[in-house]
C-alpha cells in the first residue's frame, strides 16, 4: 500500500540508545524532515527537543524506569500524530559504537533518502544499521541481516533479547511476552 504521493506508509523507527554502566540516553531517528523529500537527515537532542529521562538500571542492568522512558517519548510533540508505538529492548550492544555511528551520519547533513539509494538509508534501516555497527549480540544481528528492507515493525521484534514487546497507545503501557 503506498499513500497518493508514491510513498510506502509503514510507521517510524527510531533507537534511544542506552549506556549500560551509567543509564545515560540518546535518541536519535532519521527522516525527511527538511524541504528536500529526497534528503533525510539524522535528528537527536542535539537537533531537535528529544530528550529522554535517564535510565535507572539494577545490579544486572535491567532498566527499572523502561516506563517513564517510553512515555516520555511517545508524549513528545514531535511525535504526536505518529499513533501507536511499539519497542522492545535490545541488550548487548555497544553504547559507544552505536552514538559514533548515529553521530557519523548526523553530521554529514542531508543525505540520500531511501533505502534503495546509492548511499541512501531510511528511518527503519538507519535504526537496522544502528545495531548491525553496534555489535548487537549475534542473534539479533542475523535476524536484521536476513530482512532484505528493514521495517519498524521487524526491528523491534528482530532486536528483541528481553523476550518483551512495549506497547505506548492512548500514554498507556502495555506488555507482551514474545
Amino acid at each position: 500500500m503506498g499513500a497518493k504521493d508514491g510513498t510506502i506508509e509503514a510507521g517510524h523507527a527510531g533507537a534511544i540508545l542506552v549506556d549500560g554502566e551509567k543509564g545515560t540516553t540518546k535518541y536519535y531517528d532519521y527522516g525527511r524532515y527538511g524541504k528536500n523529500k529526497d534528503k533525510g537527515i539524522v535528528r537527536c537532542s542535539v537537533t531537535h527537543s528529544l530528550s529522554v529521562p535517564d535510565a535507572k538500571l539494577d545490579l544486572s542492568g535491567d532498566i527499572c524506569n523502561i516506563d517513564k522512558i517510553l512515555l516520555s517519548i511517545a508524549g513528545n510533540s514531535l511525535f504526536s500524530d505518529y499513533g501507536k508505538m511499539i519497542a522492545s529492548v535490545c541488550k548487548g550492544g555497544s553504547y559507544q559504537k552505536m552514538v559514533a555511528f548515529a553521530e557519523d551520519l548526523r553530521s554529514k547533513g542531508e543525505t540520500p533518502y531511501g533505502p534503495f539509494k546509492y548511499n541512501g538509508t531510511n528511518c527503519a534501516r538507519f535504526v537496522a544499521d544502528l545495531i548491525i555497527k553496534g555489535d548487537a549480540p549475534l542473534t539479533v544481528v542475523a535476524d536484521v541481516w536476513t530482512n532484505v528492507t528493514p521495517s519498524p515493525k521487524g526491528n523491534v521484534e528482530n532486536a528483541d533479547t528481553e523476550e518483551t514487546i512495549y506497547t505506548v497507545e492512548n500514554n498507556k503501557l502495555t506488555t507482551k511476552n514474545t
